[in-house]
């Protein structure tokens, strides 16, 4: 279980990952349920309260508002997440930090609930089932194991239902309300590329793709058969108007941009010979028989769709946090006419 508590910080609190990475990555707990999609700044004054959890009901105060709807201290002292001794020293939050913190996600939480009714996005009984199961599938835990560990975070299950519960409704009211406001433009993929020019490959760069055939695999083909048969498959990935994967189907592999200079002068010598669009005859590389398809130079097309997808998916993701961001603590707080008190107000 050594591997699933590195993937744990200490503050006890669900970490919602991001809509679209949801139950792809290792279980989180960090201290804020929301990704930082906090719905109002509290200045460090405001809660400058020692975040000692012993407060009593009689000093309960309203620390804020969501329209109309006040959230207490007591509610906010319940919900400052402890830092334990398994976190270094430098890595420690004050007080202050984890109280503003709280009150944060106390706030978002209560405009997630409200959200959710306006829109009528429910979360069933089975939607959480569903997604505890594959976080625990993901982490390679028994149910069990898992609500053990829980357990020893001081994670109950019903608290953990109820976060993931929020979560669930986050990401559906992200998904609908602002999913499709995301757009990432050439315009934008340019703008990053001239920002990052170490992610265009060097001049002399090829971009190349390869399928190999293990003799394994043709059993009843000796090696001058196998390498006619993918002689035939390099003349059909030339001539047909299919792809050099579609044509060659589980042997493929994208090799991506190399260096001439770094390839095996068998391979040097095939490729030297390339131009862009041609595949190779039958070459033996670890005792497999396969074809090299020149895909580009570098000097011919600088930015492949594999790279511009790669950057477009990462400016959409960062489009999408800060929207995500902004919906919570701008929009969503004006609509539902935010107001944040002193946290230490009596």
């Amino acid at each position: 279980m050594s591997r699933f508590i590195k993937t744990l910080s200490s503050t006890g609190q669900l970490l919602a990952c991001v809509s679209w990475l949801c139950l792809t990555c290792p279980l989180a707990f960090a201290a804020d349920p929301v990704s930082g999609a906090n719905s109002s700044s509290v200045p460090d004054s405001d809660v400058a309260g020692t975040g000692d959890s012993s407060a009593s009901i009689d000093s309960v105060s309203v620390v804020a508002v969501v329209d109309g709807e006040a959230l207490t201290s007591f509610e906010l002292q319940s919900a400052v997440p402890i830092d334990d001794d398994a976190v270094p020293a430098e890595g420690k939050r004050s007080p202050a930090a984890l109280r503003k913190q709280a009150l944060d996600n106390l706030v978002t939480s209560k405009l997630i609930e409200k959200e959710a009714d306006r829109l009528k996005i429910r979360v069933e009984e089975s939607d959480i089932d569903s997604y505890t199961a594959e976080v625990i599938k993901n982490n390679n835990l028994s149910e069990s194991e898992f609500y053990e560990f829980l357990g020893r975070k001081g994670i109950s299950k019903d608290d953990y239902r109820k976060e993931v519960r929020r979560e669930i409704l986050r990401g559906r009211i992200l998904s609908r309300e602002v999913k499709e406001r995301v757009t990432v433009t050439d315009e934008d993929v340019a703008a990053y590329l001239k920002d990052h020019p170490e992610r265009l490959p060097d001049a002399q760069s090829i971009r190349l793709e390869q399928a190999c055939f293990a003799k394994a695999d043709y059993a009843n083909f000796d090696e001058a058969q196998l390498k006619e048969h993918v002689s035939r498959l390099a003349e059909q990935a030339s001539r047909s108007n299919l792809s050099f994967k579609e044509v060659t189907g589980g042997a493929y592999k994208d090799l991506g941009y190399v260096d001439p200079d770094d390839l095996n002068s068998l391979l040097r010598r095939e490729v030297d010979g390339l131009a862009p669009g041609d595949v190779s005859s039958p070459v033996i590389k670890d005792g497999k028989v396969c074809l090299i398809h020149m895909v580009e130079k570098a000097g011919d097309k600088t930015v492949d769709a594999k790279l511009r997808a790669e950057i477009s998916q990462s400016l959409y993701k960062d489009k999408y946090e800060e929207m995500a961001r902004k919906y919570f603590s701008e929009e969503l707080s004006a609509r539902y006419d935010v107001q944040i008190f002193d946290g230490s107000s009596k």
